[in-house]
Formats: structure tokens, C-alpha cells, sequence
């Protein structure tokens, strides 16, 4: 097999019951015979290394064992990654078709892009559409001026050889490993690109750690990780909140916030296939 072009890993824990639809959301992506798959499991006790072995054809490594939590378990899995770039994807929810062929098909003509986001797509525990964030392209490529929680998860694909260098992902994080490693890319003088296309299906249920917070504030303990990642990147919520309406202007100006909230009016309700036919 050559070296894959892509890498993407899959963390789950005893979300057997939504992880056969994550990896077939990754593997019948049109372009995955130029990446690999890697399914990091925490030691589940329901069935998801069942579901694991059906697709092991399709997987360039997995385990099941215990680990120290989500961010422990993305490390082990990049380090079994052979591609040039990376995504994470979270066993509960979906990489959207045509993601793999236009990240593809992006950094063919851009090689040398590091770091590329799309847009995300906020669904409910039936796969039904909530609403649509296409997202922005960054004003500045200072990255202390990034509002870094404007850029969804597994809506990035990353340098996975930079991943490295900036030390991985924090195990200490349990809410905003993301959020700290967008900061770290920006911190060693990445550049954030971005395609106008939805690429992440994040899915809202009652067991979900961060879907809670699209309706309440934040609890404590996720308020107190932002407090640390704005204290450790000299960060101040001035400085954010400058840098945020920055972002929605131009998110305006560029077409970009007015498109999402006319996709969000136009397929509330409605399927991911639905939406998906209009190749959104």
C-alpha cells in the first residue's frame, strides 16, 4: 500500500451503539483508498470491538484498552499515522461525504498547506439537522489574535508531522484538547486554510460531554479549562471578543455567515441525506 495521503482517527468508548456509523461515514468517502483508518478504543465492555472486527479489512491499526481519556487515546492513535495529514473523528459522530475528496483535492493544489477547516453541522440524536456553521476564513495569521474555539474538531485537517513537534495532544485536557492544540499550531506559526464546504456532523445526545452547552453555559469544570488556555496563551476575553467580531465580519463580507444561516433555515429538520443530495 503506498503512504497515505490522510490519516483519521477514530477514539471511542462504550459508543458501540453510534460507532458502525462513524467508521462507514469515513470508509465509503470517495477518496479513502488514499488514506487509513485508525480506531482507538478505550477497553469498551458493549459492543464496539465487535463492530471494530467487522470492518478490520478497512483499519491500519486499532486496539481496545484502557486509556487515560480522549486525549490520551487521540495520541496513541497519531502515532500509528503514516499520512501527511490528519483528522480525528469522535465515535459519535459523522465525517460528511465529499469531505476526504475536496481535503484531497485542496492540498494537491496547495502543497504547502498545513492545516485546512471546514464547516460543521449540528445534529440531533436522530441525524436530523439543528443547524449549519459554515465557518470563517481567519483574519490574521498572528495566532494569538485567533479566537481558536471558532474552528470545530473534527472539522480540521492537520499536519500530523507538526502535531508532533508541538507535543501532541494535552492528556490533561478533558473538554478543550482542541481548542489548546489550535493555539499550540497557531503559537509555531501555522496557517489556517479554509474550504467552504460542511465537513464534521456533530451529533447532539443526552451522553454527549459538550453537547449540553449549545442550550446552558458552560459548568465549571469546562469554564475553568478556557480560564487556563486564555491565562497559559496570555490571552484576555477583550482580545477574543475583538477577535470574534472581527471573524463574523468577515465571516459576513465573505458570504460565509449569511450561507450558513440560510442553510440552517433551509434544512432544519431534514436529514444529513437530505441536505447532503443538495451537495451543500
Amino acid at each position: 500500500m503506498n503512504k497515505p495521503l490522510l490519516s483519521i482517527v477514530i477514539a471511542n468508548y462504550n459508543y458501540g451503539r453510534f460507532l458502525e456509523t462513524a467508521i462507514k461515514s469515513v470508509v465509503e468517502q470517495d477518496g479513502f483508498d488514499k488514506c487509513e483508518l485508525i480506531i482507538v478504543d478505550g477497553g469498551s465492555t458493549d459492543n464496539s470491538v465487535e463492530i471494530i472486527k467487522k470492518y478490520e479489512d478497512k483499519i491500519t491499526w486499532w486496539v481496545s484498552e484502557k486509556d487515560k481519556g480522549q486525549s490520551d487515546a487521540f495520541n496513541k492513535g497519531f502515532a500509528h499515522a503514516n499520512g501527511k495529514l490528519g483528522c480525528w473523528v469522535n465515535a459519535d459522530d459523522l465525517l460528511l461525504p465529499g469531505t476526504i475528496k475536496s481535503v484531497i483535492g485542496y492540498i494537491s493544489t496547495h502543497n504547502e498547506c498545513e492545516w485546512i477547516s471546514g464547516g460543521m453541522v449540528f445534529l440531533d440524536s436522530e441525524e436530523k439537522v439543528m443547524w449549519m456553521r459554515l465557518g470563517m476564513q481567519p483574519w490574521s495569521r498572528k495566532w494569538k489574535w485567533m479566537p481558536g474555539w471558532c474552528i470545530g474538531g473534527p472539522s480540521s485537517f492537520f499536519s500530523i508531522e507538526r502535531l508532533h513537534r508541538v507535543g501532541g495532544f494535552d492528556v490533561n485536557r478533558y473538554y478543550s484538547m482542541d481548542i489548546d492544540l489550535w493555539y499550540k499550531f497557531f503559537q509555531s506559526g501555522m496557517h489556517l486554510h479554509h474550504i467552504r464546504r460542511y465537513f464534521w456532523g456533530f451529533r447532539a445526545h443526552e451522553d454527549s460531554k459538550t453537547s449540553y452547552t449549545l442550550t446552558s453555559a458552560m459548568n465549571k469544570s469546562m469554564l475553568r479549562e478556557k480560564e487556563s488556555i486564555m491565562q497559559i496563551y496570555g490571552l484576555s476575553a477583550r482580545r477574543i471578543k475583538i477577535g470574534s467580531l472581527f471573524l463574523k465580519g468577515l465571516g459576513f463580507l465573505s458570504g460565509s455567515m449569511i450561507k450558513s444561516y440560510i442553510d440552517s433555515w433551509r434544512y432544519k429538520g431534514k436529514s444529513v441525506e437530505d441536505m447532503l443530495n443538495k451537495r451543500v
